[in-house]
């Protein structure tokens, strides 16, 4: 596992966000966690997104959607992924040959929402939280009240 750089970690939001652009089902996308420089010098080297869909199981059943990201733009190659479940999360891990990881967490809108703050959204949120795409305002919202 190595760290992503800067240049890096942005490449990989824009391929995000673009592909995001043309899936009306993708309500946001957040970074969380560690994910400015400084705080990456002290954790963990992947990258942990989390995106807030209608149907967050549709992501779980079909993978059509890892094929549609740039991952060339991201400058990424090939590579494995696994699954598993966080709480209200279904998380795709994605390890790339040349050692880089991105961890997709794919939760529903409610996982945003702020009356109260659900506390498994809090812990994941809670450390840290860079808004990427949020069209309808639901991050910003969350972001605003942690």
């Amino acid at each position: 596992m190595h760290k992503l750089s800067a240049t890096q970690t942005e490449k990989i939001l824009a391929a995000f966000k673009t592909w995001s652009d043309y899936n009306t089902g993708v309500k946001g996308i957040a970074v969380v966690g560690s994910w400015d420089e400084e705080q990456r010098a002290h954790a963990e080297a992947d990258l942990d997104l989390v995106l807030v869909v209608d149907d967050p199981n549709h992501f779980r059943n079909d993978t059509a959607w890892m094929t549609e990201i740039d991952w060339k733009a991201a400058e990424l190659g090939p590579g494995h992924w696994s699954e598993c479940d966080y709480a209200q999360a279904c998380s795709r891990h994605l390890k790339f040959d040349d050692g880089a990881e991105v961890e997709v967490s794919f939760v529903a809108p409610q996982w945003a929402a702020t009356d109260p703050v659900d506390k498994d959204t809090r812990r994941m949120a809670g450390t840290g939280m860079r808004v990427v795409h949020d069209p309808g305002g639901l991050l910003g919202k969350l972001l605003s009240v942690l």
